[in-house]
């Protein structure tokens, strides 16, 4: 990602962030920082954070990792800190002398990512199910076919020596 230079862009995507809810498919919390604290914030109906205009940024937050090691940094923030599980992407924003000036926080819910994850860990047991099945019943396969040749063998041998009996008879 290209770096953000400028406090001109800065505060377009203050001027942007009402339009966010409109231009993506999914609900999304955005908030705009400057090297302290908020300076905008784009609420949102699923994620509920308590973060306010004017509120300090939380030290080893992702916006926090990204504004310190100058470079995007996307953080996944289990359920017990916010209530559901989110992924903070924090974006830095430089000046034309490359400090740093601010950044924007993206967040969005892993709820929809977790639940899927569960679905797609419920599919990979049932296919190990059925996986499993269906190797029983190949190897039930294989030993019906070698009792089928052992008794044709047993048949083979019966008619051959019951042949000789009768030959012996007469």
């Amino acid at each position: 990602m290209a770096k953000i230079v400028g406090r001109e862009i800065m505060e377009s995507f203050i001027k942007f962030l009402p339009y966010l809810d409109e231009i993506f498919n999914y609900d999304i919390w955005a908030g705009v920082v400057d090297t302290e604290k908020y300076i905008a914030i784009n609420r949102s109906d699923s994620i509920k954070l308590t973060i306010q205009v004017g509120d300090p940024i939380k030290a080893d937050s992702g916006i926090h990792q990204a504004m310190q090691e100058k470079r995007v940094k996307s953080v996944n923030v289990p359920a017990e800190l916010w209530g559901i599980p989110i992924k903070v992407l924090g974006i830095p924003i430089y000046d034309e002398d490359d400090k740093v000036i601010g950044g924007i926080a993206i967040v969005n819910s892993l709820d929809l990512e977790e639940k899927l994850n569960e679905i797609i860990g419920q599919f990979s047991a049932a296919f190990q199910q059925v996986n499993t099945t269906v190797q029983d019943i190949s190897t039930g396969a294989e030993n019906l076919a070698k009792v089928g040749h052992e008794l044709a063998q047993f048949t083979q041998k019966t008619t051959t020596d019951v042949k000789r009996s009768d030959e012996i008879i007469e």
